[in-house]
């Protein structure tokens, strides 16, 4: 997504919700923590490949 919010796009394809989305210091990262069991911790590449818990 652009700085004035133009061209965003979906990243993850879970229905689980993400509410609370932090991009990393150096902006190659999104963490947040997820309700999927039991309120896991995710990082995922801002070109939203490899996720990790």
């Amino acid at each position: 997504m652009d700085a004035d919010g133009a061209n965003a796009r979906q990243i993850t394809n879970d229905r689980v919700i993400k509410p609370v989305p932090y991009a990393s210091p150096d902006g190659r990262f999104i963490v947040y923590t997820s309700s999927k069991n039991g309120g896991e911790i995710v990082r995922i590449d801002i070109g939203g490949g490899n996720r990790s818990c």
